[in-house]
């Protein structure tokens, strides 16, 4: 047989056949596991998502104002933030910068406080340029840590 101008015996043609099946075999596993990894991605996303909100419900989305009771619940969400991110950590592509991300988040609930928060609102003459205030700062954190759920 004449392909291209080349002469293919019958056992060529067979090395061709099985060859041309491989490659069409291989370009489908690797389709699949591209598909397999997408989905699995976005289940975890979709997962640690609602891990998040369903955590800092109430907090966030950010009232226009917080109320006392509030303050110990930033410290007690840690554990189950830290949890949830500890998980979906395997599906980020830049884990080092989401581990800087929950760290944020961390050392933001742990330091803020009643006090802090009211003297932010009280005393707008001490606010150092450049600082926000800790509603903009905790609801910068969510979303920089809610940012790792988007679509690739």
């Amino acid at each position: 047989m004449n392909i291209f101008g080349i002469t293919l015996s019958a056992s060529d043609l067979w090395l061709l056949g099985i060859c041309g099946t491989l490659f069409t075999l291989l370009i489908v596993y690797r389709f699949r596991l591209a598909l397999h990894r997408y989905n699995s991605f976005h289940i975890a996303a979709i997962t640690f998502r609602n891990k998040i909100l369903t955590e800092l419900e109430g907090i966030y989305p950010v009232p226009h104002c917080w109320q006392q009771n509030i303050f110990p619940k930033f410290r007690q969400s840690i554990p189950r933030i830290e949890s949830a991110a500890a998980e979906f950590r395997f599906f980020v592509n830049r884990k080092n910068k989401f581990d800087i991300v929950v760290k944020e988040y961390t050392d933001y609930c742990e330091e803020v406080t009643w006090s802090k928060y009211v003297e932010w609102d009280m005393y707008p003459t001490m606010r150092k340029p450049g600082k926000i205030s800790p509603r903009d700062k905790f609801d910068d954190c969510v979303k920089n840590l809610l940012l790792f759920t988007e679509k690739r």
